[in-house]
């Protein structure tokens, strides 16, 4: 069998950040670089893990930003080395002021960038790595065995379930 044809798929990022904290000028480094923002979530209240309060505190919030243009799948990768170039940035004394996490949304699957090898994470070059979230079951979206407390949640399943929609 001969290779087919790979359609594209929407790049989102999600944006963690205190709550209060102003993000137009990360918005604006993703909006040059990505284009218009389709759809973006409502803010939703980062209370899955303790993980990121030393670098941010404890009251952190995250929202997902939609880009209308979709993405050769191959280069999500690529997208997250951006969004640590712009951590790094904004970073102070060493600690993130904020986190972005890049991925995919298609008709069947959801699709994280990581730069933390696991068992489960597929290299994808440039030391990337791609994290199946969610697959598309049943009419609705599944979560893996190794899927990140916050994409368990309802609220965040309801909203990619609408960008689905738009794939």
């Amino acid at each position: 069998m001969h290779t087919q044809p790979v359609e594209k798929a929407k790049l989102f990022v999600g944006v963690m950040y205190p709550k209060g904290t102003e993000i137009k000028k990360i918005l604006s480094e993703l909006i040059k670089k990505y284009g218009k923002i389709s759809i973006e979530s409502e803010e939703i209240p980062f209370t899955f893990t303790e993980y990121y309060a030393p670098e941010m505190g404890n009251n952190i919030v995250k929202k997902f930003f939609v880009f209308e243009k979709p993405i050769d799948r191959s280069k999500i990768g690529l997208v997250k080395i951006f969004t640590n170039k712009i951590e790094d940035e904004h970073s102070i004394d060493g600690k993130r002021t904020f986190n972005l996490d890049p991925g995919y949304v298609n008709k069947t699957q959801l699709v994280l960038a990581s730069a933390k090898e696991t068992g489960h994470k597929i290299y994808l070059g440039k030391g990337m790595f791609a994290h199946l979230t969610y697959i598309y079951v049943n009419k609705q979206w599944t979560s893996t065995e190794r899927c990140f407390p916050d994409f368990k949640s309802d609220d965040v399943k309801k909203f990619f379930a609408k960008v689905r929609e738009n794939v």
